[in-house]
């Protein structure tokens, strides 16, 4: 596998060009009905998380959670809140920063019945 830096800015050079081809392919991703759509969509993910937040906090049940799986959904929620970040996705942004906290909640639950 050649992994030149000609390579590397070939790829990003290649994914510049598709992005806004595939923007251009979309036009309802400019409209409002998107918008609202896509709000009401990126807080999907802390809404599925409560259940299971509600249930360690209320139960102090944590059979079947695994820690690994915890720690690899908040690394991946961080990565996406920062790219909000950088996108300026404030509605992005706070799905996943909310996310972020309702697993990080889980993980001290988990940590601290488990193991304290």
């Amino acid at each position: 596998m050649n992994s030149s830096p000609e390579v590397a800015s070939r790829s990003r050079f290649e994914m510049k060009r598709v992005m806004p081809y595939l923007r251009d392919r979309f036009p309802f991703l400019e409209s409002s009905w998107f918008g609202w759509i896509y709000g009401l969509v990126v807080f999907l993910n802390p809404i599925a998380m409560l259940p299971q937040l509600w249930g360690v906090i209320t139960t102090r049940n944590i059979e079947g959670l695994s820690l690994t799986m915890f720690v690899i959904f908040w690394s991946i929620q961080t990565a996406v809140a920062l790219g909000a970040i950088k996108t300026l996705d404030w509605k992005l942004f706070l799905s996943m920063f909310i996310s972020v906290i309702e697993t990080a909640t889980i993980t001290g639950f988990v940590i601290w019945i488990r193991y304290l």
